[in-house]
């Protein structure tokens, strides 16, 4: 009994063995894209189809395909081969493939079911992988993003920060990008050049310049670029020029010379007139002065209300300085402070450079100005005793 039972199962695994050896058997033997699919296009891709099974046919072939984001089907994701017999050879078949926008570069999978069955109807069927390829490139573009400080004016020495974005489909490397200013603009040693070292696709990076804009520039907006190099999806080296703008605002610029007046060793009260003048491209609103005290000279600490002063105007302004008496004949440079606001309200506060003259008293200052008042004093005790003498005289001549 025994015996029978193991005939049994061996003759029933020898069966199964000669069933599975004995069907029909369909695959994808090759495929091909006679055409590159790149980011937002699409391409047809050709399945060669064979019968390899030991059955020579299989019927009712049916191919779908599942593709995966990035990549989708374009028109039906199925298609009816019919029967496939190794008598009448390979059959090909074409699918239509799209990829996204927003794809990179890559081999990408996609699966084919493939459907059949055998002369009585048996079922079967067969998974088959394809790598389809989405070619691209770098595509580089480049903003200013950000300064320090915010505006940009004829005079200061400000960071600027650049934006380079990867808007194409494969990465860039080794990237060099060089900050090219226009006429006047100098962009300061040790940051003229930023080394990237890969940038991916759909990704950002930012790098930083120092610029110094010279007095002399003008407001507005300028062209600039970055210079940039790179290696490509087929390792080469590309350079290429990007173009960006870097803004210059308009400020006003007060400046002055020195002192109208000149003022004397050890006097106290003394009036020093400066000019103040507008030098800048905007108004300077609610502008106020005050001199910052610097040996041999000090003031009161007043500040002196100027108002609006549009550009290219001056106004005179005069303070009372104190020149000590330890100090020597010569001019002096000394500072005076400015506060005002623009159009917009922002506040500035500058240093203005500025200088006095400071003199030694001459024999008339020291006895007859610095002194008046003694001799107004005495003139009119000489008027009063003189007076008098005439007075008496006059009434003698009358007895």
């Amino acid at each position: 009994m025994k015996k029978e039972i193991l005939f049994a199962f061996v003759f029933m695994a020898l069966a199964l063995n000669v069933s599975a050896l004995n069907r029909p058997d369909v695959r994808v033997t090759e495929y091909s894209m006679p055409t590159e699919l790149f980011a937002a296009g699409q391409a047809q891709v050709t399945l060669t189809l064979e019968s390899v099974g030991k059955l020579d046919c299989a019927y009712r072939v049916i191919a779908q395909a599942s593709p995966s984001y990035p990549i989708s089907i374009r028109g039906s994701d199925t298609i009816v081969v019919g029967n496939l017999c190794k008598a009448g050879g390979a059959k090909n078949i074409s699918f239509t493939f799209n990829a996204d926008p927003n794809a990179n570069a890559g081999n990408n999978a996609v699966s084919v079911t493939l459907t059949y069955e055998s002369e009585y109807a048996a079922p079967y069927s067969g998974l088959n992988n394809l790598n389809i390829p989405i070619s691209g490139s770098p595509k580089l573009r480049a903003q200013v993003t950000f300064t320090n400080p915010l505006d940009v004016h004829a005079g200061d020495t400000a960071t600027v920060e650049v934006t380079i974005d990867n808007i194409g489909s494969f990465k860039a490397q080794e990237i060099t990008a060089t900050l090219n200013a226009p006429a006047l603009i100098e962009v300061k040693d040790g940051t003229k050049t930023a080394i990237i070292t890969e940038l991916a696709a759909k990704k950002s990076a930012k790098v930083t310049y120092t610029i110094f804009v010279p007095k002399a520039q003008a407001p507005g907006t300028y062209s600039a670029n970055i210079a940039i190099s790179y290696v490509d999806e087929n390792g080469k080296m590309q350079s290429k020029e990007l173009p960006i703008s870097i803004s210059i605002a308009q400020k006003a610029d007060i400046a002055t010379t020195q002192s109208l007046d000149a003022v004397y060793i050890g006097t106290n009260n003394a009036e020093a007139r400066f000019a103040i003048t507008n030098a800048g491209t905007a108004a300077a609103k609610n502008l106020r002065v005050k001199i910052i005290p610097q040996f041999p000279i000090s003031t009161d600490g007043s500040e002196r209300l100027v108002g609006n002063l549009q550009p290219g105007a001056t106004a005179e302004v005069a303070f009372n300085v104190n020149a000590d008496k330890e100090a020597a004949a010569g001019t002096y440079a000394l500072s005076i402070q400015a506060t005002y606001e623009d159009e917009q309200a922002t506040k500035y506060r500058e240093s203005i450079d500025a200088g006095i003259q400071v003199k030694q008293k001459d024999l008339y200052t020291a006895l007859v100005a610095d002194f008046w008042f003694v001799w107004a004093i005495a003139a009119i005790a000489l008027v009063a005793f003189f007076g008098k003498k005439l007075k008496a005289a006059s009434s003698k001549k009358k007895d």
